[in-house]
């Protein structure tokens, strides 16, 4: 008897690890365009906005995954959006 294998849903999950460091560094960047120099605080606001990038995880496993991706390569999951 051939059993069917049941197809695991799990939604995709956003997730920022670095956001109180990408405002910390946005707030002195802040602070240092108003007292230091144009340049400098354009740089640390700059370098703030590339830190603060989402991670996709999966929801069933938790492993790092593309946004795109429609399923798990780790849990073979299905990935649905909300």
């Amino acid at each position: 008897m051939e059993t069917k294998s049941k197809i695991h849903r799990a939604p995709i999950k956003k997730t920022r690890p670095y956001l109180g460091l990408s405002i910390a560094l946005g707030l002195a960047g802040l602070i240092a365009l108003i007292f230091l120099s144009l340049w400098i605080g354009l740089l640390v606001i700059l370098i703030a906005a590339l830190i603060d990038q989402p991670r996709w995880l999966c929801g069933m496993c938790g492993n790092k995954i593309e946004k795109t991706t429609s399923i798990c390569p780790h849990c073979t999951s299905r990935i649905v959006r909300k």
